[in-house]
């Protein structure tokens, strides 16, 4: 019997037109031949990684062994196709588990990522982003092009509150005093705890004067809270530094104020605010308006 080179795909036609032949005629000789091409075929198939063609293949000649009245070689065929198919399956639902497995194990590192990324910029006590994600917010700003104001808020006495109480009464002050701050910010003002019992306020678009009358809002907020159930020595009270970046004209950009010289400068007002008796808001244009008001 002669061989034709090619691929193998030939070889497969020609056998199957070869064993239509054969039923045809009733030709024996022309059957084998049929078989003799698809068993090369067969062979090619595997060689190449093509399985589907090997399976196809496989069950055409254990028709054709049939038909030549081989049941016995029939049956080799049928049972190497039935087992090559359920290899192929079970390949099939073990790649559909590993892709399951995998997307599972994306989510969770993705999850765990997204997690690692709130808690380096999320105090975990209060639920306020920390100081890194306040530095990461004043950085992405732009000053000069709107009013900005810093308000620097600072709990008073805030280590009598330790040391009377505890450590954990305190943190439950500096998780009110947070939620206060929050309850009675205006809406698009941003409030971190910047460090310790120190927060920070972020009032985009306020100017001074505006900013004062939140920060005053926020200070009487506190003062009027009830503290009642922590037992402590005396009310918990804040005092607020404030400073505000004025527009500046885009022929002055030299007169820009950073973000760091402007929370110094909030921090100076809360060290004024403290010296001044706590409990009370500073800003440079307010001072003296403030004191005539402890004075009347």
């Amino acid at each position: 019997m002669q061989r034709l080179g090619g691929p193998p795909e030939v070889g497969g036609v020609l056998a199957r037109l070869l064993s239509r032949i054969a039923q045809r005629d009733d030709d024996a000789a022309t059957g084998e031949e049929a078989i003799g091409l698809l068993v090369e075929a067969a062979g090619a198939f595997v060689a190449s990684g093509d399985r589907r063609r090997y399976r196809q293949s496989l069950l055409e000649l254990g028709q054709n062994s049939a038909d030549l009245g081989r049941p016995a070689e029939a049956l080799h065929w049928l049972e190497a196709y039935r087992s090559d198919t359920g290899r192929a399956h079970a390949r099939g639902r073990q790649m559909w588990a590993d892709m399951f497995v995998r997307r599972s194990r994306l989510r969770e590192a993705e999850r765990q990522a997204a997690m690692l990324r709130r808690h380096a910029l999320e105090d975990p006590l209060t639920g306020l982003g920390n100081r890194r994600s306040a530095e990461r917010r004043l950085g992405a700003m732009r000053l000069g092009a709107e009013p900005l104001s810093l308000a620097v808020v600072d709990v008073d006495r805030f280590k009598s509150v330790n040391d009377a109480a505890s450590h954990s009464q305190g943190d439950v002050v500096l998780r009110r005093v947070a939620d206060l701050l929050r309850e009675h910010s205006r809406t698009g003002d941003e409030v971190y705890r910047w460090a310790g019992d120190e927060f920070l306020v972020v009032l985009p678009t306020a100017t001074e004067p505006q900013a004062v009358v939140v920060m005053e809002r926020l200070r009487a907020a506190v003062a009027a809270a009830d503290w009642s159930d922590l037992e402590l020595p005396e009310p918990v009270t804040v005092s607020i530094g404030v400073a505000t970046a004025p527009v500046v004209d885009e022929g002055q950009p030299a007169t820009v104020v950073g973000w760091k010289a402007l929370f110094d400068t909030a921090d100076l007002n809360l060290f004024s605010a403290k010296r001044g008796g706590r409990n009370r808001v500073r800003a440079p244009g307010v001072e003296a308006i403030r004191d005539d008001e402890d004075g009347a």
